[in-house]
């Protein structure tokens, strides 16, 4: 079959914000006009028309050709035509990505996730041998029902794997902090520390947050104190966890009843 789980996960998820039947055509067509080593290819989604003219003149002026400009757009007409299009697909479907992001990096954030998208896309194309592709994904990947069938159970199979771990991850973590904080004094209405792994989908990261639970609403005071102790605990537990996630988050300091109602809304990520 050819095709990796991985990137038929991929696929699923970036057709969601993109336009890939577009896209994949404009890549084959990048293809076929030889202009660039399609390894190198994800500018040219996302840098519009005068980009790629530019680039044409530079491919032609390389093989000694001595046509005229007005020649060399006439043969990469489709081509030139579709590089704007296919950039504004790219930019609108990183805003759709980042919709919920409101911080005052917005636009270096959204040029950081089309370019990351730009390399996960053409990845999906290569891997499909530059076959350009329509609406029915598993028809035209040539897949059979019971194809279709192995890989969503071998994908489903993945993610329940991948939540036994990240249960077994959350254990281990909340022992250490048990033994690096079996000495300490809390304040009388500490509950405990909560341990979460959890993914950030805006920058697609595996986060393992620590939050300090308080059983009811709680002083400032007590508020500082905790803090004080996880500048103490927390930078142990970077230390020997940071390889197994993307990033440690310490959650702040809720109530107990804050806490469980932003777990059900996935910590807000």
């Amino acid at each position: 079959m050819g095709i990796k789980i991985e990137i038929m996960k991929l696929y699923h998820k970036m057709s969601k914000f993109y336009d890939l039947k577009t896209i994949f055509n404009f890549l084959e067509l990048l293809r076929k006009s030889g202009i660039v080593n399609m390894f190198g290819a994800t500018p040219y989604l996302y840098s519009g028309k005068e980009f790629l003219k530019d680039e044409i003149k530079r491919h032609n002026r390389n093989r000694n050709s001595w046509s005229d400009d007005e020649d060399e757009e006439e043969d990469y007409e489709e081509l030139i035509n579709m590089a704007d299009k296919v950039r504004e697909l790219m930019i609108l479907g990183a805003t759709k990505r980042m919709s919920d992001d409101d911080s005052e990096n917005y636009i270096n954030n959204i040029t950081r996730k089309i370019k990351k998208d730009a390399l996960d896309i053409l990845k999906i194309w290569s891997d499909f041998k530059g076959k350009v592709m329509n609406e029915n994904f598993i028809n035209e990947a040539k897949f059979d029902k019971k194809d279709a069938k192995n890989i969503i159970r071998k994908i489903l199979i993945e993610e329940v794997n991948e939540k036994r771990d990240n249960q077994k991850l959350e254990k281990s973590v909340k022992k250490m902090i048990d033994i690096l904080s079996k000495d300490i004094v809390f304040p009388k209405n500490f509950y405990g520390f909560m341990v979460d792994i959890m993914y950030d989908k805006k920058y697609e990261e595996k986060i393992l947050k620590i939050t300090t639970v308080m059983k009811k609403p709680f002083s400032q005071e007590d508020s500082d104190t905790l803090d004080e102790i996880k500048k103490d605990v927390i930078p142990k537990i970077k230390k020997f966890f940071e390889k197994m996630v993307d990033r440690v988050s310490t959650g702040g300091t809720s109530t107990l009843d804050v806490y469980n109602r932003d777990k059900e809304n996935n910590f807000y990520f």
